[in-house]
């Protein structure tokens, strides 16, 4: 593409219409430190910690870094009509380590360095209550 100028209200290059969606969208995000040192920062903290120390973090967190699903999460995932998938039997639990990689990853995981989108979208009630 050029980097021609575009005569006002002509359609913009995609690329420039990509970037300029990147650029919102980053300087609409907000991280936990955003919050200063208060309280709210604390709690939100604790919240994501304390999810992430649940037995189905670990060992969701440890299937993505195992590479696979176990047998039993798979089977339960499978959409009907396709019926059985090898993996069903064939992974029936972790590679060892799995688990504690899981545990070492959230012992040392920092909340703060998460991002949020800043903005939030109301949904007027009457456009929710038309969302089946």
């Amino acid at each position: 593409m050029s980097d021609l100028p575009t005569a006002p209200g002509a359609e913009k290059p995609a690329e420039n219409k990509a970037a300029e969606i990147l650029k919102t969208t980053a300087s609409r995000q907000l991280s936990i430190a955003d919050l200063g040192d208060g309280e709210h920062r604390r709690l939100l903290a604790g919240a994501i910690v304390r999810v992430l120390a649940t037995e189905l973090a670990e060992t969701t967190y440890a299937q993505i870094l195992d590479g696979l699903p176990t047998g039993d999460v798979a089977y339960e995932a499978r959409i009907e009509p396709y019926g059985a998938h090898p993996i069903d039997h064939a992974h029936n639990e972790l590679c060892p380590g799995m688990l504690d990689k899981a545990r070492e990853f959230r012992d040392a995981f920092q909340p703060e360095i998460l991002a949020f989108d800043s903005h939030v979208r109301l949904i007027p009630a009457a456009e929710s209550m038309s969302l089946r």
